[in-house]
């Protein structure tokens, strides 16, 4: 997979000091809605990049990257624009995919050409996407303690978090700041869920986006690349699911029925 940012530079995007993405390119790279996908980038030698000082997609200058899987080596960034499809997905970002050289259709990226070197969460359920592929989804929710159900206000949370002692001197967890707000959203819709109240396409497809961008490289501009492909109405549902922990409650209620109906 290609990415390319119209109008701006090599030196716009990658820091010349430490990580790739750091220092003054994070904050370009927030705006552009690319940071949270290209963050954990190690090094350069992950990343693959061309300089289009006169026309790339779209008619316009700028520059071209792409960032290689875990256990690949990056795509070689050039533009080829009879052997790539590309479009457009935001004001200033491009992203594109070679074409097939005996059927000439894009090439549509797998789960794994998009895997993070390490994701935050262990645990996980496999979902299949619209395409076929079969994706992990991370679980971020624990809807039982000890054999029972409990109120989502007292879920385990499975994203990072710390512990620390509070004014009482009673150890309290608390998750991290950057997942607080994922955390708080998961809940939201969990209510939603066991309240039978309507959730809104957008707000699901946005969470489910999020919750995969824990383990791939994924976020809405890659889903608007192939809106068809990934996240439908079909199946977006069971990525939240999924990833809120209602299935795990499910199968704990299923489990419950079938043990009373053996003892009837």
């Amino acid at each position: 997979m290609l990415y390319f940012i119209a109008n701006h530079s090599k030196s716009d995007i990658v820091s010349k000091a430490g990580p790739p993405f750091s220092g003054s390119s994070a904050a370009v790279l927030k705006r552009l809605e690319l940071f949270e996908t290209l963050c954990d980038v190690p090094g350069l030698d992950s990343l693959s990049f061309a300089e289009l000082p006169m026309t790339g997609p779209g008619g316009c200058p700028g520059i071209m990257l792409s960032v290689a899987a875990d256990g690949f080596k990056p795509m070689v960034a050039r533009f080829n624009p009879e052997r790539q499809a590309w479009k457009q997905v935001s004001s200033a970002v491009w992203i594109g995919t070679e074409s097939d050289p005996e059927s000439g259709e894009e090439i549509i990226p797998e789960p794994e050409w998009l895997a993070r070197a390490k994701c935050p969460v262990e645990s996980y359920e496999n979902v299949m996407l619209a395409n076929g592929t079969v994706w992990e989804i991370p679980v971020i929710r624990e809807p039982l303690l000890n054999g029972e159900m409990i109120p989502p206000e007292f879920h385990q949370c499975k994203l990072p978090s710390s512990f620390a002692r509070d004014i009482a001197g009673q150890w309290r967890s608390q998750v991290l700041l950057k997942y607080s707000q994922l955390w708080a959203r998961s809940q939201s819709l969990f209510e939603k869920l066991i309240e039978e109240e309507p959730v809104f396409y957008s707000e699901a497809m946005t969470f489910a986006a999020d919750v995969m961008a824990l383990r791939y490289r994924f976020n809405l501009l890659v889903h608007s690349r192939w809106p068809d492909q990934f996240l439908t109405t079909e199946n977006v549902f069971s990525v939240v699911r999924a990833a809120i922990g209602w299935n795990i409650l499910t199968r704990f209620i299923e489990d419950q029925k079938k043990s009373q109906l053996t003892v009837t």
